[in-house]
């Protein structure tokens, strides 16, 4: 749904054609999804089951709650507003920050440089990254109903009888994910799910 770095837009068919089928079993009684990232793939899990995703991201799941309620991004993010909403995100609504964080963010990286559209030799808009967010959004948000949205990190989490589906953060990468409070420890996570499994 989102153009979010490390999403799975384009791979969320073949994915979620294999999880469809693992959480129709009986023994599932729900769908996890600890990193909800972009949110292609918790939208096309298609179940009557509850389907729900977390993200450590407040701003992001601010986001998806608001875009479930019924709000519009805006069109166009100015680089002052962009400026203002990644200096002082205190002073905004939290789920403006989160839509402006990746919709406004040089390559759906969380709030590096502002995205610039890039205009052709003609004086056109080449590539309008806003823009595709923006219709991105607009297309895709009906799909989010049913899902309950909590920030969360993935170790408070106790999946039980659950299809949990998770992409972490990619190992070596530390620049374009929402940081919170220290590094994405690895060798942490696969315990979890060792643990979990």
């Amino acid at each position: 749904m989102l153009k979010y770095m490390g999403g799975k837009a384009k791979l969320a068919k073949f994915i979620c054609f294999r999880l469809n089928r693992l959480v129709a079993s009986p023994s599932v009684k729900s769908y996890v999804e600890p990193f909800i990232g972009g949110g292609s793939i918790a939208r096309n899990v298609l179940t009557s089951k509850p389907r729900l995703a977390y993200d450590l991201n407040p701003y992001l799941i601010a986001l998806y709650k608001a875009l479930g309620a019924g709000w519009l991004p805006p069109r166009h993010i100015t680089p002052e507003l962009y400026k203002s909403l990644k200096e002082e995100p205190s002073s905004h609504p939290a789920h403006l920050v989160g839509y402006a964080g990746i919709a406004a963010a040089y390559g759906g990286r969380w709030m590096t440089s502002y995205a610039h559209p890039v205009v052709a030799k003609n004086g056109h808009p080449e590539h309008d990254f806003q823009m595709e967010s923006y219709r991105a959004v607009l297309k895709h948000k009906r799909s989010l109903k049913g899902i309950e949205f909590a920030c969360s990190s993935y170790m408070e989490l106790e999946p039980h009888e659950a299809l949990v589906y998770c992409d972490p953060p990619y190992a070596g990468t530390t620049n374009g994910y929402f940081a919170g409070e220290q590094p994405f420890d690895h060798a942490t996570f696969w315990q979890w799910v060792r643990v979990r499994s």
